[in-house]
């Protein structure tokens, strides 16, 4: 990622020796942190860079904005508008209760990978979130699941291997015939090449 690239000084010096005439980044926002703001205020001087993104603040405590990075605003589309035009498709948000519980100290802020750690090995509250997705699957949709992070994709991958289970089968009516769930784990941790094959796959249908 451009953010990446930024924290990179190798990377961001062949970067620079390319010469693009215009960068474009994504996740805009990301640019925001303490980090990345240094690289890439150093980056911009001297060039023309569009950054596109989907928030319009780095964090709500720090209340860093675009507009600081990005003070000349060239659109403004909510998503509703984006969605209604056919630009987006529309989604169906769906959460639900496991009855598991999280045993921590009164705090604040995010939990830390160790007390999310029940959550992401709870057998119950896995096959819970596998058969609500496998629900939504039989039906004809596509599912994303928003999986716990840390652990290295763990959580996903669990969940992945529970919906492709030989006994998770669902009814193809198209088809007449039952067929396996066909479930992949996508988390950073995997290579662009990686992330390319199963971009293509969900493209053409296959996950």
């Amino acid at each position: 990622s451009f953010r990446a690239i930024l924290r990179d000084l190798a990377r961001l010096q062949e970067l620079e020796a390319q010469g693009f005439a215009l960068t474009i980044a994504d996740d805009a926002h990301e640019l925001l942190g303490p980090m990345s703001s240094k690289g890439f205020n150093a980056y911009r001087v001297g060039k023309l860079v569009l950054g596109m993104s989907a928030s319009t603040s780095f964090n709500d405590r720090e209340r860093r904005t675009l507009k600081m990075a990005f003070p000349h605003e060239i659109c403004n589309v909510e998503p509703r508008a984006l969605v209604d035009g056919g630009y987006l498709s529309g989604v169906q948000l769906f959460a639900f209760g496991s009855g598991e519980e999280l045993r921590s100290r009164a705090r604040t802020g995010d939990f830390s990978e160790k007390e999310l750690q029940p959550l992401r090995l709870s057998e119950r509250r896995n096959k819970l979130m596998v058969d609500i997705a496998t629900a939504f699957v039989t039906q004809g949709d596509r599912v994303l699941v928003w999986c716990i992070p840390g652990d290295k994709c763990g959580h996903p991958e669990r969940l992945a291997e529970l919906a492709s289970d030989p006994q998770n089968k669902i009814w193809d009516e198209k088809k007449r015939v039952y067929r396996l769930v066909r479930a992949e784990a996508i988390s950073s941790y995997l290579s662009d090449a990686e992330c390319d094959r199963l971009l293509d796959a969900m493209g053409a249908g296959e996950i």
